[in-house]
């Protein structure tokens, strides 16, 4: 399996921050905090924040779980809370 070595992330900003100046980072693997089995590339995880500045609210995680595992979370879409579960 290839490894990555690198990624960008485009996101959608929030109408106030649409306007605001650009930003570009380069963070090292090792620098993304870990709450069990996810990695928190942006925003947060529990009680778990990314170095990297999060528009809003949101959240983008990297997790690994084991074979037969599961993880559920809880987002926040607008104004209601959604329960997703991962396998």
């Amino acid at each position: 399996m290839a490894r990555i070595k690198g990624y960008q992330l485009w996101i959608a900003l929030p109408p106030e921050e649409e306007n605001s100046d650009s930003e570009a980072r380069y963070v090292d693997a090792s620098r993304f905090p870990k709450n069990g089995p996810a990695r928190i590339i942006l925003g947060r995880y529990g009680n778990v924040t990314s170095e990297v500045r999060a528009p809003g609210s949101v959240n983008y995680l990297d997790v690994a779980l084991k074979k037969g595992r599961e993880m559920a979370i809880r987002a926040t879409i607008g104004p209601y809370g959604r329960m997703g579960r991962f396998a």
